[in-house]
């Protein structure tokens, strides 16, 4: 495993997940809240978490709204995070509803439409 952290300790974590016959059968949820490393894992958790959210989910992004450099992993290693970038991605897709809130810097939230009756129905 590489160290943590690096974007390859989540890359690989991310991969050990997805082929995880555990995960796989966790069912729905009804929010996950992703880390960010990278908008590249960004995508990873995304695309491992999203056909687990119920239609009452909700998937939330933070640092969201702007593009900024960042020093987080060293002085000599400047990050730039472009979240920005996968949630414009998220916008253009059809199966989503996409909605930011100026928090900080920022924070988003992802869902999928579902009409008033699945919202409102009694869980099973």
């Amino acid at each position: 495993m590489p160290e943590f952290p690096s974007v390859e300790w989540f890359k690989t974590a991310a991969d050990l997940l997805n082929k995880s016959d555990s995960f796989k059968r966790l069912g729905t949820c009804d929010a996950e809240m992703g880390v960010q490393v990278d908008n590249k894992y960004y995508e990873v958790d995304f695309e491992a978490f999203e056909p687990l959210v119920s239609a009452r989910g909700v998937i939330l992004f933070h640092d969201s709204i702007r593009i900024r450099p960042t020093r987080i992993y060293g002085e000599d290693k400047v990050y730039e995070h472009r979240v920005r970038d996968f949630i414009d991605e998220l916008r253009r897709d059809a199966r989503f509803q996409v909605c930011d809130l100026p928090f900080g810097d920022g924070l988003t939230l992802v869902r999928k439409p579902a009409s008033p009756e699945t919202l409102f129905a009694r869980p099973s």
